[in-house]
């Protein structure tokens, strides 16, 4: 329960059905000999859908929730297989105007992070990609630069659909890592 969140355990895979309700196409991902079931059938490059899938299935029983995922991702490089370890923390409340506060508190939680953690400082940048993933905020998504190496980090915004919660996310979700010790 470090800065106050909680563990989550996630599966490896994607669930097509809920990419779909996210709007989010992962593209070409490494699939299992055996998947699970008919809509697992890719093997995840980001931690956020279900990070997304854990506070869509918790937000209506609690006023705060703070998750924390660590786990692994998939890529190809090459003809090879590889496993990258990733961090997402989500941040959300069922309270209306609620985005400022929590900009505020995932960039303190991040910051914290990286100097008891990793022993350095932390910068936030605006993104230096136009490309936004479906659960960016147009104007409150930032990239950090943690000892002065850039990473393509996602700290953004998201509300839900009732407009009733907000939700602030951290996730390394283009290929790079936050660095973490384990």
């Amino acid at each position: 329960r470090g800065l106050g969140f909680n563990e989550i355990h996630s599966y490896i895979w994607y669930d097509d059905d809920w990419l779909k309700k996210l709007n989010f196409d992962p593209g070409k991902c490494i699939e299992p000999c055996n998947p699970a079931t008919s809509t697992t059938t890719r093997l995840r490059q980001t931690l956020m859908p279900s990070m997304l899938a854990a506070v869509e299935l918790n937000r209506h029983h609690f006023d705060t929730l703070r998750l924390l995922d660590l786990g692994g991702t998939f890529f190809t490089e090459g003809k090879k297989s590889k496993e990258q370890r990733h961090l997402a923390l989500a941040l959300a409340v069922n309270r209306k105007k609620a985005e400022d506060a929590l900009f505020a508190d995932m960039k303190s939680v991040i910051s914290s992070y990286a100097r008891q953690v990793l022993d350095f400082p932390v910068d936030f940048h605006a993104p230096a990609s136009a490309d936004r993933l479906p659960w960016e905020h147009e104007q409150k998504t930032a990239d950090l630069v943690i000892a002065s190496l850039p990473r393509r980090v996602d700290v953004s915004l998201v509300s839900s659909s009732a407009n009733q919660s907000q939700l602030a996310l951290l996730s390394s979700t283009r290929r790079s890592t936050l660095p973490f010790h384990s």
